[in-house]
């Protein structure tokens, strides 16, 4: 079976309306590559809605149809229209969906186009479906559960006095005895039972009684002969077993803690490991028994729902069923994820993870593999990825990187964290009435983000709910929505605040799609703590959403939940019923659609007895349960059967003001009291309650007794508890419905904290085991709430409410008054069992609340070392590390103290040295004795080479990984100042150091970049250096500039000023092309070198302001003018082609040269940038006026005919293109008037007309018609006169250049210019230094004096390298005017024979030559050339020119490089 997705015609029609149509698309792909249509929300059926689809108002209707295709059915999710919400026919959908749908959607597809569809689709583009299941993974479904089948063994029961003797440790060495005589001999079968004696152990007997009727042994108790009325005693306890002629199997179940085959017996060692085990083979009641096997039923039993009160044993069966699956996962099922056990809350799933390992090892039901070894890597493994504390799974689907960060944990929230944030933000301010943050949690956690994970639900779509999922009213839900969530929580919780609770975390990894169908089982203990999008991310992670499944599978997919709305401590908002409408609507008919299993509810279990309580105590949990139904209108809620049904303390009332009761309370090492406060309020309620401060603060600010809020008593059980002060704290109105007769009911908003505090007191009355006592006002009657339970009318009005099964006749119990007796009448079997709990708690949550109320009861209990030991925990888990250290010290656990002395940093080193100096070699001690005494570099390095090869995996506590760190950092940072070091192998100390931060251990990151500098490992520093932003520091560019290729290194070696490094790498890889930025920077190098023609020719190729205003600045120093305006003009020209018009104002108002203004009045006649400028902006046409301003008065003068006539058109262009009309017209009549070329004067004219015309077209358009007939005639006037009449003339004058070519021009001309300042130059060298040298010595002389500047070789852009300073010329003195002149340039000998007037050119590494005379048109040689025009020769890519200057000499130019030699011929000239 798969599914498709069809669109239909009018769907596509409406979605290409809003532009939703690649969305549309988008939702086809995924419905049929995922195979899963949970995206969308059930409506009115049979219709679905995408909700926000394609935007927040968008609503996509769809509807499920089965269609058949070659006797396979498949479906097909029918998209039938774009709705927006708002719109009237979303809110006539709505109203009646059958009947709009009927009138609107039922025309636009037919069955039969269905087929076709499918048809077509399954030929050309068939859909896959998902995959079938393996053999494994069916066996999840029929076979995990075949252990439970009864196999019809004889049991042994075992009572709780049994199981608590044999587990004495003085009893355990002698189980083979009690072993060998209950294989021996057969216990009674009459009244009384039987006695066995023990052999070897005079005096020990077994007391127990078999029933043949119902194949069951009944050990009472092993009697070891403690007194004399040990006996009678147990006697007198059982007597209802051991006497009654029959026994019915509840009866004696409820007597039984242990249950287990009789084969059992067949081998001691599986006896003994029963024995052992507490967790293991419970005496399981018919109740919890029938639910194990409802998993056995043909027709299968899940989804199941299993809903228990506190002690109810919901979680035994839980984790008993979950030990099935989990065994035939690591017996059978052998590959892919293990079966998963979520729960929120860290300590019942170490609860449940204990048990089920239990029953694992010592289940009576796995006694044929016995061998199974929990302890294995494997196993053990596959044990530990099984139980999944719900958030940190999430967390552990967070990629690394930015995921990671947004969900840090000290920004999460819970609900104590909101409570005092929404305190600290509303408390003080005028809130709507009624709204606590109670509320606000519940309707932002439950409702806004807690609905739907692609969407926060609004006050519109709230309203849409159905009525019995709404909690509050419209009204508040809007006010909450608007002011709490939009004006304050919404951005608390968004990622630039980085806030985040469980509702942000499961909504990232849904939207993320992190989550993956893996787990062949999911059970979910305390599920009242699961919103409906968690309840997606659980759907999701179940392996069978991704497979195909058949109808009458679906019911066997093992998914169970447990749960107690009634526990909901914190607001949750949790319902059975709409959860299971839910589950059946997202996952059964998720799985089949077409609903052929005919499965539409899920398998839901109401538990009945209570296992922890004694029955008064479970009578009075009943009371507050039934005063709930009343208040609430829960007609359904029934009370909870008594399993221990023997004589107990009466629920007892004390006063505050009773004297008695708190020295008598002090007294006892057992009890706990309980507040009607939030978790980490205790101290505070304590500290502000008069009578609380007095009576049970201590003097080291602890308290006598174990303190807890409800919230922190959850999930735990103690032999007494004390409720203090809940008729205190109690809602004023909680009992007005029982005070008022005409009381109308409380509204949506008062009921749910009113709902929340009955939770919390639900939760405290049902922790005791053994005793509850009260403390409250003077009385309970007058009592806010007590009086509930002591006042017969209030019983009489709740049952008459509730009681319509008469399911609560006789399961009530009132409060007694308190007596003294009640707080001494019994005595604790276990004294010490409270401080156990509490420090294997505050343990394995590192909750240091929990370890101080361990502490207290190990002082009450006169265990001083185990209270200090604690109290020593509390201590560290707070931070105090010194005070933990010196009380580990105090009782002997040294290594304990070292880890808190390390802990606390730089303080604890001198105490780990002056208290710890047995732990000498231990890495700790080291590092701080180094620290506090004398240092030395190679100790330090010692060290550091240890500390590389630490296990650092040993380590507890993510502060001892800060401790190691902050301690290696100073040693490093030691070493590394001492001027010693630098004879250090510094590639070792890095590898070490390498080493440690690998193992996790923090150092600072620069001073390592800085190490790794120092071992030249260099891009290990780079990388530091990047991440921090530390990039302009000499190391780093050092680094760069070792590390990059050419020509990326350029930069680094520009960034270091290292100039000739530079110049070195550039002629080492002269044919690599270069980027115009490393061009720029290598025209600078070569400035600073004074190789500024070589930097004028990088720049002409780089075009680069920057570059050229640098180089002038170099130029300017070095006081070479001509530099310093070859750079000015070339800049000027780059501004304007550039379009940097912001920047014109500045440079027309400074002191421009006439050569500056002619050269930026030439560059902007070519730009069109210039014409468009006035269009930009506002400020464009200033600066357009301010450039007109400027061409007015530098050209528009009658000194116009001084300049070149060949600028006359260009200065033209440049005012026209400046955008003056006037000017342009004024100009061009100065040119009429002047005395210019006749050519010139006719260009102008025409260009004169070509202004009129524009100026009458401004004046048109204007609509002033009269100036614009005038301007027009003058125009075709001037046109008659030039016989252009009909000519169409260029919008703007046609120059023969664009501004590139400008610009090439000029740098070109200026280059010439700079080469004869160069030329200059040489020839005073060779005047002032060797004035009796020849011409060509001197030449020499000045390029050995320009190589002596750091002047490196040139390159030109044809590869032509020359040792001579660019122009230098071989000037001949008198004596030697007939000479031969000889220069090596590069791979080229130049000699020149004046007296011939001749030149050879010779190759030296081919000795290929040429001989040019006569002006370059006599050319001989066996050298092949190529000649393009006299003058001018191609040699092997080489490029030369005779230039002859008549009666001067001869120029060779060695191409476009720009490298000149001139030689002074005899004659004036070859």
């Amino acid at each position: 079976m798969a599914l498709f997705a069809f669109v239909t015609d009018k769907c596509r029609e409406e979605a290409k309306g809003f532009n939703y149509l690649p969305d549309l698309k988008n939702l086809c792909e995924q419905i049929e590559e995922s195979q899963d249509f949970n995206r969308f929300d059930p409506f009115p059926p049979p219709y679905l809605v995408r909700k926000h689809f394609a935007g927040r108002n968008g609503r996509l209707i769809a509807l499920k149809q089965p269609v058949t295709y070659q006797d396979e059915e498949h479906t097909v999710i029918v998209l039938l229209s774009v709705i927006m919400r708002g719109n009237r026919a979303y809110e006539e959908f709505s109203e009646n969906a059958a009947e709009y749908g009927a009138r609107h959607f039922a025309k636009h597809f037919t069955q039969s186009e269905l087929e076709t569809f499918i048809e077509i689709r399954m030929a050309s583009d068939p859909v896959i479906p998902k995959p079938a299941l393996s053999d494994e993974e069916y066996g999840y479904l029929y076979e995990a559960l075949s252990s439970n089948k009864d196999n019809a063994n004889d049991l042994i029961c075992e009572s709780a006095d049994w199981e608590g003797i044999v587990g004495k440790e003085s009893v355990k060495p002698f189980l083979t005895r009690v072993y060998d005589a209950l294989g021996s001999a057969k216990p009674a079968s009459t009244a009384g039972g039987s006695l066995i004696d023990i052999p070897q152990k005079p005096g020990w007997k077994i007391l127990a009684r078999s029933f043949p009727s119902l194949n069951t042994w009944f050990l009472a108790a092993l009697l070891t002969g403690s007194s004399a009325e040990e006996e009678s005693v147990i006697r007198e306890k059982y007597n209802i077993i051991l006497e009654a002629e029959e026994v019915e199997l509840q009866i004696l179940l409820q007597h039984s803690r242990r249950s287990y085959p009789q084969i059992i017996l067949a081998e001691e060692a599986l006896w003994q490991k029963v024995q052992s085990d507490k967790l293991a083979n419970l005496a399981l009641s018919p109740e919890e028994t029938q639910i194990l096997k409802t998993g056995l039923r043909p027709e299968g039993a899940f989804p199941l729902f299993i809903n228990g009160r506190a002690g109810s044993g919901k979680s035994t069966i839980l984790q008993y069923l979950f030990a099935d699956y989990l065994f035939y996962h690591i017996d059978t099922a052998k590959t892919g994820a293990p079966p998963a056990y979520f729960t929120y809350s860290e300590e019942l799933l170490k609860e449940a993870r204990d048990a089920v390992e239990s029953v694992l090892g010592c289940g009576a039901k796995y006694w044929k593999y016995s061998d199974l070894d929990l302890q294995s890597d494997q196993i053990g493994d596959i044990v530990a990825k099984s139980f999944r504390e719900f958030r940190q799974y999430l967390l552990s689907l967070v990629p690394e990187g930015a995921g990671k960060q947004r969900f840090i944990q000290a920004k999460y929230i819970d609900y104590s964290a909101f409570r005092n944030k929404w305190s600290r933000r509303f408390g003080r301010t005028t809130t709507k009435r009624d709204v606590s943050p109670d509320l606000c949690w519940h309707i932002i956690r439950t409702y806004v983000k807690g609905t739907s994970p692609d969407t926060f639900l609004d006050v519109d779509e709230y309203c849409q709910l159905e009525q019995n999922h709404r909690t509050v009213s419209p009204d508040i839900y809007n006010w909450v929505y608007q002011n709490v969530w939009e004006k304050w929580y919404k951005e608390l919780t968004s990622e630039d605040s980085g806030y985040w609770d469980d509702q942000d975390l499961v909504r990232y990894v849904l939207d993320n799609d992190h989550i993956k169908a893996v787990f062949p089982c999911i059970f979910c203990d305390e599920a009242q703590d699961f919103t409906r999008v968690e309840l997606e991310a659980i759907r999701r992670m179940s392996l069978f959403s991704d497979r195909t499944v058949e109808p009458q599978a679906i019911a066997h997919i093992p998914f169970v939940f447990a749960g107690d709305q009634f526990q909901t401590v914190n607001p949750t908002g949790f319902r059975w019923d709409a959860i299971k409408a839910w589950f059946v609507e997202k996952f059964i008919f998720a799985l089949d659609p077409n609903r052929k299993s005919a499965l539409n509810d899920i398998n839901y279990h109401e538990l009945s007895y209570n296992y922890r309580s004694t029955a008064p105590i479970v009578g009075f949990s009943n009371y507050v349960q039934a005063l709930r139904g009343y208040l609430f209108d829960l007609p359904d809620v029934e009370p909870q059967i008594p399993w221990d049904t023997s004589p107990a303390s009466p629920v007892s009332y004390f006063q505050i003001s009773q004297d008695f009761f708190w020295d008598e309370l002090k007294k006892l090492s057992d009890v706990v009291l309980i507040l009607p406060c939030h978790e980490n309020e205790e101290d505070w309620f304590i500290d502000n309650d008069p009578v609380l401060s007095e009576k049970i603060r201590a003097s080291d600010g602890s308290t006598l007794i174990p303190v807890l809020s409800p919230v922190r008593a959850k999930g735990r059980e103690f032999a007494r508890v004390v409720l203090y002060g809940f008729g205190k704290n109690c809602p004023d109105k909680l009992l007005e419905p029982l005070r008022k007769p005409d009381f109308e009911g409380f509204s949506q908003e008062e009921s749910l904290p009113l709902e929340y505090f009955l939770n919390r007191l639900y939760v405290a009355v049902s922790r005791p085991k053994q005793q509850l006592m009260i403390v409250d006002e003077d009385s309970a009657e007058r009592s806010k709430l007590w009086v509930f339970a002591n006042n017969s009318n209030f019983e009489e009005k709740i049952l008459a409410k509730i009681n319509v099964r008469n399911v609560w006749d006789q399961r009530l119990n009132y409060l007694e008054n308190g007596r003294i007796e009640m707080l001494t009448a019994s005595n604790p079997t276990d004294s010490q069992e409270n401080a156990r709990v509490f420090e294997e708690d505050g343990l394995r949550r590192m909750d240091s609340y929990i370890l101080r109320q361990a502490a207290i009861s190990y002082k009450n209990c006169g265990n001083n070392a185990k209270a200090n030991f604690c109290r020593a925990w509390e201590y560290r888990i707070d931070g105090e590390y010194s005070a933990a250290g010196n009380l580990f010290l105090g009782i002997g656990h040294l290594d304990d103290a070292i880890k808190c002395y390390w802990m606390a940093g730089k303080k604890g080193w001198p105490e780990i040295v002056s208290k710890c100096r047995d732990a000498a070699s231990r890495i700790e001690y080291q590092l701080a004795s180094f620290h506090c005494d004398k240092k030395e570099v190679s100790e330090g390095v010692r060290i550091l080479e240890k500390l590389s090869t630490y296990d650092f995996d040993q380590l507890e506590a993510i502060e001892m990984y800060v401790a190691f760190g902050e301690a290696a950092e100073e040693v490093l940072r030691f070493v590394l100042s001492k001027s010693e070091s630098k004879h250090l192998v510094y590639p070792a100390l890095f590898g070490y150091v390498q080493k440690i931060r690998l193992a996790g251990i923090t150092i600072d990151d620069l001073l390592f970049a800085d190490l790794a500098f120092k071992a030249r490992d260099y891009e290990a520093a780079i990388e530091i250096w990047d991440q921090q932003g530390k990039t302009h520091s000499k190391d780093y560019k050092r680094a760069k500039a070792a590390t990059e290729p050419y020509p990326e290194c350029l930069n680094s070696f520009y960034a270091l000023q290292e100039w000739s490094e530079m110049v070195e790498k550039y002629r080492e890889h002269h044919d690599q092309p270069l980027s115009d930025e490393q061009r720029t920077a290598l025209g600078v190098a070569l400035a600073r070198l004074n190789n500024h023609d070589e930097a004028l020719a990088q720049l002409v190729e780089s075009r680069s302001i920057e570059g050229l205003r640098e180089v002038e600045k170099i130029a300017k120093s070095a006081k070479n003018q001509a530099v310093v305006e070859a750079c000015r003009l070339g800049a000027l020209i780059l501004l304007v082609e550039s379009g940097t018009w912001l920047a014109m104002p500045d440079v027309i108002n400074s002191k421009l040269s006439d050569k500056e203004a002619l050269t930026l009045c030439r560059a902007l006649a070519r730009s069109d940038k210039l014409v468009t400028i006035l269009s930009d902006n506002r400020a464009g046409g200033q600066i357009q006026k301010q450039i007109s301003e400027f061409l007015r008065n530098r050209f528009i003068k009658p000194q116009i005919v001084e300049l070149p006539e060949q600028f006359i058109l260009e200065i033209g262009a440049a005012i026209e293109r400046a955008g003056n009309r006037v000017d342009a017209l004024q100009f061009y009549e100065l040119i009429d008037k002047g005395a210019f070329p006749q050519a010139i004067q006719r260009q102008a004219a025409q260009r004169w007309v070509v202004c009129k015309e524009r100026q009458a077209k401004f004046d048109a358009d204007r609509g002033i018609i009269e100036r614009t007939n005038d301007r027009m005639k003058e125009a075709e006037e001037r046109r008659r006169k030039l016989s252009i009449a009909d000519e169409k003339l260029p919008e703007f004058p046609v120059l023969p250049k664009t501004l590139a070519g400008l610009f090439a021009e000029v740098m070109k001309d200026k280059a010439h210019d700079v080469s004869k300042v160069a030329e200059k130059t040489a020839s005073e060298v060779a005047a002032s230094d060797v004035s009796k040298e020849t011409a060509m010595d001197a030449s020499r002389a000045a390029a050995s004096k320009a190589a002596a500047g750091n002047a490196p070789a040139r390159k030109t852009s044809k590869g032509i390298a020359s040792n001579v300073p660019k122009g230098a010329t071989p000037k001949p003195s008198d004596e030697n005017m007939k000479a031969k002149t000889e220069m090596t340039i590069g791979s080229y000998k130049i000699t020149f024979f004046r007296e011939r007037d001749r030149i050879n050119i010779e190759h030296t590494d081919s000795g290929e030559h040429l001989s040019i005379r006569n002006k370059g048109t006599e050319v001989d040689g066996d050298w092949e050339f190529d000649q393009p025009e006299p003058g001018h020769f191609k040699i092997h890519g080489a490029e030369f020119d005779i230039i002859n200057d008549p009666g001067k000499g001869v120029s060779l130019e060695f191409g476009k490089s720009g490298v000149v030699v001139f030689f002074e011929c005899v004659r004036g000239g070859m």
